[in-house]
C-alpha cells in the first residue's frame, strides 16, 4: 500500500495576480467606512456625493477589464484618494480603514496614464511612503495594540 503525504494530498496553491481585485467589495467597504466616519469618527473625512460617484465611475471602468487599456484617471479622481482644498482624501482615513482605498488605488494606477499620476505634487510615491512612515498618524495605529 502506498503511503501519500499530506503535501502530495493537498490541493495545489492557487496564486492571485498583481492586476486581480475586488473592485466591488472595495467600493462597498470605503463606502461603509465613510458612512461611519460620517456618523461619528470624523464627519470631516467623510465622502461627499461627487467622490462618491466618482468612485463608482472608476470601479465601473477597472470592472471592463482590459489591463492593456490605458485609464485616464480624473484629477477629482485622483484628488479623492490624495486629498486637496485642506481635506486628506481616501490617504488621510485612519490606518483601519486605508487597505479598501489603496487595493482600489492600486487597480487604478495599474491602468492609469501615467501623465495623470505624474502631476501629482508631491508624487505619489512620496505621498504613500510617508502614509507608513515612522512616527506618522497611520504608522502610530497599525502599531498601537
Amino acid at each position: 500500500a502506498a503511503v501519500t503525504s499530506a503535501a502530495a494530498a493537498a490541493p495545489p496553491p492557487s496564486y492571485v495576480s498583481f492586476e486581480a481585485g475586488k473592485h466591488d467589495a472595495a467600493l462597498a467597504k470605503l463606502l461603509e467606512f465613510s458612512t461611519k466616519l460620517r456618523d461619528g469618527e470624523g464627519p470631516d473625512l467623510a465622502l461627499d456625493e461627487t467622490q462618491e460617484s466618482g468612485l463608482a465611475a472608476l470601479v465601473a471602468e477597472l470592472r471592463k477589464g482590459g489591463a492593456s487599456a490605458a485609464l485616464a484617471l480624473a484629477p477629482a479622481t485622483l484628488a479623492t484618494f490624495t486629498g486637496e482644498g485642506g481635506r486628506p482624501g481616501l490617504l488621510g482615513w485612519p490606518a483601519p480603514y486605508l487597505f479598501p482605498a489603496l487595493d482600489l488605488l492600486r487597480l487604478a494606477l495599474l491602468r492609469a496614464a501615467r501623465s495623470g499620476v505624474d502631476t501629482l505634487e508631491p508624487p505619489m510615491a512620496l505621498r504613500l511612503t510617508a502614509l507608513l512612515a515612522p512616527g506618522s498618524a497611520a504608522a502610530a495605529e497599525k502599531a498601537a495594540p
